[in-house]
């Protein structure tokens, strides 16, 4: 078989997950795959098997004419899914997308995750302006990715393709070429990408980690998953100062302690189901920024995580985690919020930043609190019911000062 070469990328040690180039080795891994027949069903209305010669065949024509790449496994490069663009029509800016992940990696997050890192890259490689995928109605997994992904829903084929006891829908999806950009930066941020200068010890496979955790959150998947989400990897963690080991405890310890309520008031239900120790992997990543405020005994009040990132071509700062005390009144509650945010804006002005902003889930507490907090309205993203509120440090500064009676930050 001849192999296209020209996509290799070549295994990465800094990453979860990595893509490359489709290999003669990986033939018999995909013809499993797509020779199942309990599988069939949800990616074509073929019904025919095929030996493993003619599906070689199959393949090879496709990569004439359309960009395939493996997803692996960064640490055993064992091939986690089959990623195609096909059906390119670059004069017109156009293309389809297909993905097919193995069985032991779906609802984990890995999907969502090689579909974004798939298709940065294909925005790059390739004058495309939209990307169209089918999914058939009855295939959740494939309908919740794509959603999940940034897909929109354009069209349906009503009552198109049969299966087991009745015929259903075939249905179109859309994915901009500014709403991928967008999803990107919501999952993996600007340091999600290669070739960046990253804050120390916080590299790509951190930020993959930290989108895995995120997208597994937004749709629940319970603790049984744990054991699967990162098999065969570490997570790095930092030595720390004894004030900022005793800050990261104190936060997690808050948020453990009230994770069923932490849950719907970020609006992310998997959080309920969240450990101590997930939560003190993900409050406070590496390269973070954290900052508190306590009471007079020392009791922590509110916390908050951040971390320099672009937005929009700024130098701007985002904060990661952020929450306050559930024992506190609403009004205490934006007060020590508020707080915290401006020790995080005071010290982004002095680095140079421009802009701070923060991604919240729509109709959620999380989202009110912090629209109350920053004085912006949210922009609503295009997936997940995501939103995003961006600030002008300068101005966030004179006006949390304002509403804290303050004149100067408090360290």
């Amino acid at each position: 078989m001849d192999i296209d070469k020209s996509h290799h990328k070549g295994p990465d040690a800094d990453a979860l997950i990595h893509l490359s180039a489709m290999q003669e080795h990986d033939l018999p891994t995909l013809y499993e795959w797509f020779s199942d027949a309990d599988e069939w069903n949800l990616w074509t209305n073929i019904r025919r098997p095929m030996s493993i010669e003619e599906f070689g065949r199959g393949i090879t024509q496709q990569m004439q004419g359309s960009s395939i790449m493996i997803a692996r496994d960064s640490a055993s490069q064992t091939p986690l899914g089959f990623l195609q663009l096909y059906d390119m029509a670059l004069r017109d800016g156009v293309a389809s997308f297909l993905i097919y992940l193995s069985r032991d990696r779906r609802s984990l997050g890995y999907g969502i995750l090689a579909t974004v890192e798939f298709l940065a890259y294909a925005f790059k490689a390739y004058p495309i302006r939209k990307v169209y995928a089918d999914a058939f109605e009855f295939n959740k997994h494939s309908v919740a990715l794509l959603l999940t992904g940034g897909f929109r829903e354009v069209g349906r084929l009503r009552k198109h393709i049969w299966w087991a006891d009745r015929y259903w829908d075939q249905i179109k999806y859309v994915l901009l070429r500014e709403d991928l950009e967008a999803l990107h930066n919501r999952f993996l941020g600007y340091w999600g990408t290669p070739n960046r200068n990253m804050p120390e010890g916080f590299g790509r496979r951190e930020a993959q980690r930290l989108m895995v955790a995120l997208v597994t959150a937004i749709f629940r998947n319970g603790p049984q998953e744990r054991q699967r989400l990162d098999p065969g990897t570490e997570t790095h963690t930092e030595d720390c100062s004894h004030s900022r080991c005793k800050d990261i405890g104190d936060f997690s310890d808050m948020i453990s302690a009230s994770r069923e309520s932490y849950a719907v008031e970020e609006g992310y239900p998997g959080f309920a189901e969240w450990t101590y120790d997930r939560w003190r992997e993900y409050l406070v990543p590496v390269g973070h920024l954290l900052h508190t405020t306590r009471n007079d005994d020392g009791t922590l009040l509110a916390a908050l995580a951040c971390r320099d990132e672009i937005y929009k071509g700024e130098p701007a700062t985002r904060i990661w985690s952020w929450a306050s005390s559930p024992s506190l009144s609403s009004e205490e509650r934006d007060r020590a919020e508020m707080s915290v945010v401006l020790e995080c804006a005071a010290q982004a002005i002095e680095r140079g930043r421009s802009k701070l902003f923060v991604y919240v889930q729509k109709n959620t507490s999380r989202a009110d609190r912090a629209s109350r907090v920053l004085g912006d309205s949210p922009e609503v993203l295009p997936f997940a019911g995501t939103m995003v509120i961006t600030s002008d440090l300068p101005n966030f500064v004179k006006r949390a000062r304002g509403r804290l009676g303050i004149e100067t930050v408090q360290r």
